[in-house]
């Protein structure tokens, strides 16, 4: 089977699957819009589940391999490393359509869970690693374990994510992860740290809507 084709159908079917929610998206919508067979998605997927769950795992895939580019790069300090790293957590889930994460609730007794649990992971190994580099710098000096700090830096993302499927507030969603992560290094940079500390560093490198 031809890997182009599948991840053709994968990538297709996520621009449906993120825009509408799992169960609103038909295997024959997704034919449709890639002009293709439902025998050929199912040549490649054997139900609509599989196919979620597919794209789900490719999603993982490409942020995971994201946040370890960034946290490879010497040439960026640690405060822009963090930002970076949230920030792109962010875009890549924040800014979906709140019925894709609706649906998600909803049939995650149904839904393989695996995928969301790896990420989860995953961007608590970066973060770990990341503060770990920023310890033997000597750019942070912390009192608690890096990997309960890094559990707070992903419940930021977490937080300012989840208000994507509240009320609006005044204040942009972007704007209180910077904010938030501004505070919380604040808390635990040495000296050495602070003097990287600036606007510029924690300014958005993605350009998000609020």
């Amino acid at each position: 089977m031809s890997q182009g084709m599948k991840n053709r159908i994968i990538q297709g079917a996520a621009e449906l699957f993120t825009r509408f929610g799992y169960a609103k998206v038909r295997m024959e919508e997704i034919s449709e819009r890639l002009g293709i067979s439902k025998k050929t998605i199912y040549n490649h997927f054997a139900s609509k589940e599989t196919l979620f769950n597919s794209m789900i795992e490719t999603m993982v895939e490409r942020i995971s391999s994201e946040m370890e580019r960034i946290t490879d790069d010497l040439s960026i300090p640690f405060p822009e490393k963090l930002n970076r790293i949230l920030e792109h957590a962010y875009h890549e889930i924040g800014m979906k359509d709140s019925a894709f994460f609706k649906d998600l609730n909803r049939y995650h007794e149904g839904l393989d869970s695996r995928p969301i649990v790896l990420l989860r992971e995953s961007t608590l190994d970066v973060i770990t690693k990341l503060i770990q580099q920023a310890e033997e710098e000597g750019i942070i000096a912390v009192s608690i374990p890096r990997q309960r700090l890094a559990q707070v830096f992903q419940n930021i993302v977490e937080g300012v994510t989840s208000q994507k499927h509240r009320e609006e507030s005044a204040v942009s969603r972007v704007q209180v992860l910077k904010d938030s992560v501004k505070i919380t290094l604040e808390g635990i940079l040495t000296p050495k740290g602070r003097d990287l500390l600036t606007d510029s560093v924690l300014k958005p490198v993605i350009p998000l809507e609020g």
